[in-house]
This record gives structure tokens, sequence and C-alpha cells, in this order.
């Protein structure tokens, strides 16, 4: 038998389907998102690529998160603002989990006006111990969206 998720109504597929983690709405302007399963580890780092995230008129159109054996990373963050008539307050807070214990915090904040768009990237100058020290632990990102009306 060979193994495929397409549909074939003569074969039945082996391979077991692969949950994803969908974003949970924590409340009305408050969106939380944890991603584990498109992580891809290659020999000194790990990248997390997470997609859209939407709070309220605040969107997060993608995330990039790498980490590296060494203790160094990268973060990319599109921002959008999907208001007609009123900006927003971003409220972005990105987390590093080995199972249950957090390892590490980002925040990001920002102010947009309706319809605007901002790319954020953060590069570490020098190794981050915590990375460093978990590496081989690390294996979830979590992201936290608050949004705000910037009246």
């Amino acid at each position: 038998m060979r193994e495929t998720n397409e549909f074939n109504s003569l074969e039945k597929s082996t391979i077991p389907p692969k949950v994803l983690n969908c974003p949970k709405v924590v409340d009305e302007n408050v969106n939380y998102q944890s991603n584990e399963e498109s992580v891809t580890e290659l020999q000194n780092f790990k990248t997390w690529n997470m997609g859209r995230l939407r709070a309220g008129d605040c969107e997060i159109r993608k995330s990039d998160i790498t980490i590296y054996e060494d203790g160094n990373c990268n973060l990319f963050i599109e921002f959008h603002d999907n208001g007609n008539i009123f900006g927003d307050h971003f409220d972005l807070t990105i987390k590093l989990w080995a199972g249950t214990e957090h390892i590490l915090t980002w925040k990001f904040e920002a102010t947009l006006g309706a319809g605007g768009n901002r790319e954020e990237t953060l590069r570490s100058n020098e190794p981050i111990p915590k990375i460093k020290d978990n590496f081989n632990r690390i294996h979830k990102v979590t992201r936290q969206l608050g949004c705000t009306p910037d009246f």
C-alpha cells in the first residue's frame, strides 16, 4: 500500500493527519497562537514560520523566528492595520518554550494608521545565554496579539 494524503476510495492512508494549532480567541481584542508543527531543525538552528494572526483591526501577516545553537536569533514581523478610519496600537508578545517552561519573551509595540503596514527585523548582536543554554530543549513558539484603537 502506498502512503499518500490524497483521497482514494480504494485505499486508506496510513499517514496520521497533522493537527494544526489554530489561533484561539482569548478575548475580543486578543488572539493567541502556538506553533510547534512547522519547526525546521537543521544541525544548528530552528526556524518557525508563522502566518497570520489577527485581533480586531490589527493583523500580523507573518512572523519568522530563527534561533541558533550559539544563542543568536533573527525575528521578522510584518504588521498591518485593517482599519478604515482610525489607526490601532499593536501589542505583540512572542515566547520561546521548552516543554511547559517559558524560556524567553520578546515584546513589540507598534502604532499604525488605518491601512498602514510596518516590518520589523530583529537580529541579536551577541548570543543570548537563555537560547544557547536551552537550545536543544526549545521546541515551541507562542504569539499573543493585543489591539487597541488609536483615537
